[in-house]
């Protein structure tokens, strides 16, 4: 079945939601469960105490061997790129969720290996598996914790804002037990605790494994990929928001609001695509505008097939509260207007971007189409509603002569500059929006003093009336008897006017939807005459140079047989060597390009999964730039049309170009530089051209991206900045060039290129390398090593969370002081550890000058390393205690309180400050990055919400700790000892209440906490669940002085 992005989503962060639910399980689990279960093992004599703390000991290097694997692992990455390109890069979220679906598939193999260790006999097997199970767990929980970006960095904001959940849901845990326990009478319910404990993990392990395996599991369902461009449907009576998808699973929502300075007696509703979340970056065409559900919205009249919509605005009126105008706002700065008519249809009209309605001139409009002229008659056609657009625009020397359409085809009028309407008579009655562009470029460079180029394309592709209208209206036939165009739709056609004898037309070329050209012009007889160009054929600039000059000469006309010899000779026209021939391409996406930067002549691209596989033209054109020396040469693609397309790919003859980042938003025109006049060779340097219309200006604003080649054979992208703006390189072209020609672009050689502006505008394309690139020299010589910005931070966030995990905070101070002073030490780490994250949220957030948009391989951050100095010895430290107590060197610590608390602040406090350094480091490098090729999203979390919650995550486990540490047995025994002092008869039951029975475990809970604090933060666990009276403390040997032992005093 069909899926949509937004569910496959849902599904990874539901499992994202349990995963970080069950955060906390292995640790409990680890430090519970193997407590009672070893407990249990050695009161029934199935291993010794050496084994348990062999077993207890490998707990914390195993975790600091995750650590190091997980590091390693970027190293690789970062180091050998060839050898992990033989996974499909383009399926990378899909390695991950294997990946992890693998872990999480080996964690819930582990529960439940614990859970026959638990409830089955005594058989030897058991207790090793009991090993090996627990061993996982903390191999792979501590892998997902300090490598969570490399696992679904998307994500894991979900996972990680679940942890200030975890010490409630426990809280909420116990106390349902005490409860249910107290209700069955059960004296001692730390066995029963134990026992749901692994039945939660393996409940909430089965669930989590499940929905990965769900979500990742290859060929179980298919999501259907969100297209570069999204078509819409409007519904305009609308004031809230609406779900504005045509088809397909992925929906759209439509967000409305209130326009600011409508007209006077009007109320304006803004409609926007919310195009964020996995609609980043995609463009909207709209489809259809309609009235609610129903199917009485905007009908005969055409909808813009080829232009992309940014929003819509709705125009009602006050008084009768009726709807009289809707606007579509293009990407271009045009706009359409949509208004109803006097017969109950609607109107079409559309202004240019040159061409705007101020309120007052709006006004103006609105009070026609709702009042009439006095008479009370709206507006009766398309036709007059465009002209009176224009004559409110005043728009200055444009001419633009509506047509009437009889049939099924479109009417074009040769002698219009501007936009204007074609009505249609005929059965379908559709009026279709004729759009007029001028395009200098089109004519030779030569004649461009003598001619312009009007380009007309209609709103939607259609059948062409053969008999075209002039500037008085009148028939302008074509003689298509030499032609086929009769059976197929016109996308767009070429006027060539020569601007002295009153833009006078000598040349028509007309473009139809299967990629052909048809060219034409008046024979000496007066008719316009012409034929389609051959496949194999090609107009060349100096071949319509000379056919204009000719038809100058001419007065208007060719002589001879007009343009019906088009494909004969040489003079028109040019044969393509057999083995320039250009190649088609093809692209899935219906609205989105493939270019094929090999060719040397115009090519078609067929958008598939378009109506019936509509055929795009894209015209190549061969340029010599004065800035640049003959040696190269630029030929530059785009659209035949002169619009603007989105670009799913680039290819150079048989490969497809691996670009980092893809290719996004609208582009104008691509251009590609070759050595030489043959672009048969590998292309020097790609240039990106984009434009986008700046509403304040009024100007469309240009702006250019590079794509280079590195080592890798990636095309990484550049831009050269002046200011905050991408400008096109001229005067140091050459001396780019001249580097590429020779070696690809790295950071060695590209800063001779004026560095300040060239420039890399994100550091990290490649999320595989995450490490950096190796720029020459030995692979194993550091000195060589570039180190990525997105590294640096994440690898300081993966050993902190390593450490953290490999030793318990609870573990801690028991190895080091006594139980007064670990008590003290216990409390004061507590509120001290969400200081960092206080201090993080303060300089990431508030934008500090010390810290804001400082790379993460310089000072200040750098200096942060520094502290794993004292960190790293404060662990060796207290693992050296826990083998060797007897030492001179551990005795002093012990002896010398002062010195013992230095070094568990260091290991407690300093990883806090670790943790919010690289977090910190890691959102702000990664938000925004865009990921590797195709049609990838960028990463759309807002990074700086978990930057706002780490605070509170670090006090939230300050009642976690007062409330479980250690675990749940000093819990249950805080509590036991409480109410051993009550009379059973005010203990609450199940007919109590919920509340008030929580109430009253939350009053004995605080009062056993209060009444004995350094008691409940440093009891010895196994006593309670062993219920003996003998200590095993296995950790520290035997030998130690009695006083030291950690008893119930």
């Amino acid at each position: 079945m069909v899926v949509s992005i937004q569910q496959k989503d849902r599904l990874k962060k539901a499992a994202f939601f349990f995963a970080g639910l069950g955060h906390l399980q292995p640790m409990l689990l680890a430090a519970t469960n193997s407590d009672y279960l070893l407990d249990r093992f050695l009161l029934e004599r199935r291993c010794s105490s050496e084994y348990v703390s062999r077993m207890v000991t490998s707990f914390i290097f195993i975790e600091i061997i995750a650590t190091v694997l997980i590091a390693g692992f970027a190293v690789c990455l970062g180091l050998y790129p060839d050898f992990f390109s033989k996974i499909s890069r383009e399926k990378e979220e899909d390695f991950r969720g294997y990946l992890t679906v693998a872990i999480q598939w080996i964690i819930f193999l582990g529960y439940v290996q614990i859970f026959f260790a638990f409830t089955r006999g005594g058989e030897k097997g058991h207790i090793q598996w009991f090993y090996y199970s627990i061993l996982f767990q903390h191999f792979f929980t501590c892998i997902i914790g300090a490598g969570i970006g490399f696992i679904d960095v998307d994500r894991a904001l979900w996972y990680l804002m679940t942890l200030p959940m975890s010490p409630v849901l426990i809280f909420f845990y116990q106390m349902l037990i005490h409860l249910w326990a107290r209700k069955k009478g059960l004296a001692y319910p730390a066995y029963l605790v134990v026992k749901n404990q692994i039945w939660l993990g393996l409940v909430n392990s089965f669930m989590v494994m499940t929905l990965w395996t769900i979500a990742y599991f290859p060929g179980l369902y298919n999501s259907q990929p969100i297209p570069d461009v999204v078509e819409i449907k409007i519904e305009f009576d609308k004031t809230d928001s609406y779900d504005c998808t045509t088809s397909g699973p992925n929906r759209v929502c439509m967000l409305v609001g209130s326009s600011k300075g409508p007209p006077q007696g009007y109320t304006c509703y803004r409609h926007t695509p919310d195009i964020s979340g996995h609609f980043k970056g995609r463009k909207i065409i709209v489809k259809e505008i309609c009235k609610g559900c129903s199917k009485n919205g905007i009908k005969n009249v055409s909808f813009p097939e080829h232009e992309f919509c940014t929003c819509v605005e709705v125009y009602r009126s006050t008084a009768k509260r009726e709807w009289v105008l809707v606007k579509l706002l293009m990407e271009d700065g045009s706009v359409y207007y949509y208004c109803p008519r006097s017969n109950s249809g609607w109107c079409v009209g559309k202004l240019s971007s040159a061409n705007k309605l101020e309120n007052g001139k709006l006004q103006e409009i609105l009070k026609e189409i709702n009042d009439g002229n006095g008479g009370g008659n709206k507006i009766k056609d398309s036709g007059e509603f465009q002209s009176k657009l224009l004559n409110q625009a005043s728009q200055q020397g444009a001419t633009a002569n509506n047509t009437t359409s009889y049939a099924d085809e479109i009417v074009l009028n040769i002698s219009n500059t501007t936009n204007y309407v074609c009505q249609s008579e005929g059965s379908n009655k559709t009026d279709i929006i004729v759009t007029v562009t001028e395009d200098k470029t089109l004519v030779p460079s030569a004649l461009r003093e003598q001619y312009t180029c009007y380009t007309h394309q209609p709103s939607v592709s259609c059948k062409l009336d053969e008999t075209l209208r002039d500037k008085k209206g009148q028939p302008y036939p074509l003689y298509t008897t030499d032609d086929t165009f009769r059976n197929t739709k016109v996308d767009h056609m070429h006027v060539y006017c020569k601007i002295a004898d009153g833009s006078r037309v000598d040349l028509l070329v007309i473009v139809t939807d299967d990629g052909s050209r048809h060219y034409y012009c008046q024979n000496e007889y007066g008719q316009v005459t012409g034929t389609k160009l051959n496949d194999g054929r090609y107009v060349s600039d100096e071949c319509l140079k000379n056919l204009l000059i000719l038809i100058q000469v001419g007065d208007g006309k060719l002589y001879g047989n007009g343009l019906r010899g088009l494909n004969s000779g040489n003079q028109y026209s040019e044969t393509i060597q057999d083995g320039n021939k250009p190649k088609e391409t093809s692209s899935s996406s219906p609205h989105s390009l493939t270019l094929d930067i090999g060719n040397r002549y115009p090519y078609i691209c067929t958008n598939n999964g378009y109506k019936d596989n509509v055929k795009t033209l894209i015209s190549v054109e061969g340029k010599m730039e004065p800035q640049i020396c003959s040696k190269y040469t630029k030929f530059v693609h785009r659209l035949d049309s002169g619009y603007k397309s989105c670009i799913d790919s680039l290819k150079h003859i048989n490969d497809y170009l691996d670009l980092k980042p893809c290719i996004s938003d609208l582009v104008d025109e691509v251009a590609v530089y070759y050595e030489g006049g043959n672009p048969i060779k590998d292309p020097l340097l790609i240039c990106i051209k984009k434009s986008k219309y700046d509403s304040s200006k009024s100007k469309n604003e240009d702006t250019y991206s590079y794509y280079c080649k590195g080592k890798d054979k990636c095309w990484y992208r550049y831009v050269y900045k002046e200011g905050e703006s991408c400008k096109k390189v001229n005067t140091e072209l050459n001396t780019l060039l001249n580097l590429l020609k020779d070696n690809p672009l790295t950071n060695n050689n590209y800063s001779s290129v004026n560095g300040a502006k060239l420039q890399s505008d994100h550091a990290n394309y490649d999320y595989w390398k995450v490490l950096g690139n190796h720029d020459g020299g030995s692979w194993w010589n550091p000195l060589y090593w570039r180190l990525s910005g997105t590294f640096m931070p994440l690898f300081m966030h993966g050993l902190a969370v390593g450490a953290m995990g490999s030793i318990y905070p609870h573990l801690v101070p028991k190895t080091l002081v006594s139980a007064k002073h670990s008590g003290t030490f216990n409390i004061t780490s507590m509120f001290l550890a969400p200081l960092p994250h206080i201090f993080n949220l303060f300089l990431a957030e508030t934008k500090s000058p010390a810290f804001a948009g400082v790379d993460w391989i310089v000072k200040p951050w750098y200096l942060a390393w520094l502290l794993y100095i004292p960190y790293f010895l404060s662990f060796l430290l207290i693992i050296f205690n826990i083998h060797y107590p007897r030492r001179n060197a551990c005795c002093y610590i012990r002896s010398h309180t002062w010195l013992a608390f230095l070094i568990m602040l260091f290991v407690s406090f300093i990883n806090e400050i670790l943790l919010a350094v690289g977090r910190g480091g890691i959102m702000t490098q990664r938000s925004g990055n865009i990921r590797l090729g195709g049609n990838r999203e960028g990463l759309k979390n807002d990074h700086s919400l978990f930057n706002k919650i780490a605070p509170l995550m670090s006090l939230s486990y300050i009642p976690f700790w007062l409330t479980t540490s250690p675990m749940i047995k000093s819990y249950a025994h805080s509590v036991d000892q409480y109410l051993s002092d009550k009379d059973r008869i005010f203990w609450p039951t199940s007919c109590c209440g919920f509340w008030s029975s929580f109430g009253y475990w939350c009053k004995c809970g605080c009062h056993g906490l209060y009444t004995s604090l350094p008691k409940l933060l440093t009891f010895n666990m196994r006593t309670a669940l062993t219920h003996k009276d003998d200590r095993l403390f296995v950790l520290v040997t035997s030998d130690l002085p009695k006083e030291e032992w950690f008893t119930d005093w």
